[in-house]
């Protein structure tokens, strides 16, 4: 709220609705309100979904404040050619408990099904999702208990004979880079671990990235950032990791890919 009362063109914050427990649940809409929106790239940044994982919304604070100063040209530039919603707490009721699900024990990241989600909260990012029409979704998470371990970027298992699969990799892998340039080391690999959500659309519809690739068939990216309660790198370490990250993830929205007629995230 202070970057919105500072930068009230820039940034809006609104309330999607509240919590079983009546906390907010925020959306913030960054972009460059002197330029047309019709012809801008749109961006969904999720963070939160689990309470008790801290990174993600670190980082979601982080980006706010890297997009609404824009004191370096990056920044300005993405401002001009795109609109990003960042959801930067989407479980407030498991933030205040430290605890990863919802208060009625519901596990958000895998609220999603194709029948509709059973809580408010995953319904929030629904309609936020539904509202924007992102081209690219980056979910942000933790891993819980690894300490000073290193991070990961994951993407979903794609449609079949597209170019999809090749995309994200390609992305999954100069995000990786660019987190481990800024100090943290990076793994990346497909969401197709046994036990996870991961394969799309063969084993669990019900996954946020599964609902936002079969919705709107975006880049989809999921990041890890290790931690713990009883150690972690640095929170500035963390924020700066997970930002170059982020940062080079909105860079693909700003250049001309192979094949592609026009600038823009080549989905």
């Amino acid at each position: 709220f202070d970057l919105q009362a500072r930068f009230p063109q820039r940034l809006a914050v609104r309330t999607l609705g509240r919590s079983v427990q009546g906390r907010p649940v925020y959306a913030a809409t960054v972009s460059d309100p002197w330029l047309p929106d019709h012809d801008k790239q749109h961006v969904l940044v999720l963070a939160g979904q689990h309470g008790n994982e801290e990174g993600g919304r670190l980082i979601a604070l982080a980006l706010l404040e890297w997009l609404t100063c824009a004191t370096d040209t990056q920044a300005q530039s993405v401002l001009g050619r795109q609109k990003i919603v960042v959801i930067p707490n989407a479980n407030p009721d498991g933030t205040e408990a430290d605890t990863p699900n919802t208060a009625e024990c519901v596990n958000l990241n895998n609220d999603h099904a194709p029948t509709g989600p059973m809580s408010r909260e995953a319904r929030f990012i629904q309609d936020a999702a539904n509202e924007l029409q992102p081209e690219l979704v980056t979910d942000m998470h933790s891993r819980g208990y690894a300490g000073c371990s290193h991070d990961m970027v994951r993407y979903p298992w794609t449609r079949p004979y597209t170019e999809d699969g090749r995309l994200m990799s390609a992305l999954a892998e100069d995000m990786a880079a660019a987190g481990e340039r800024a100090g943290i080391p990076h793994a990346v690999h497909p969401l197709t671990w046994p036990g996870w959500w991961g394969n799309i659309p063969a084993d669990d519809e019900s996954h946020t990235l599964s609902f936002m690739y079969r919705r709107f068939k975006p880049l989809c990216l999921w990041t890890e950032t290790a931690e713990s309660n009883e150690f972690s790198v640095p929170a500035s370490l963390r924020a700066a990791a997970g930002m170059a990250r982020l940062r080079a993830a909105l860079e693909w929205g700003q250049r001309q890919h192979s094949d592609c007629c026009y600038a823009g995230y080549p989905v």
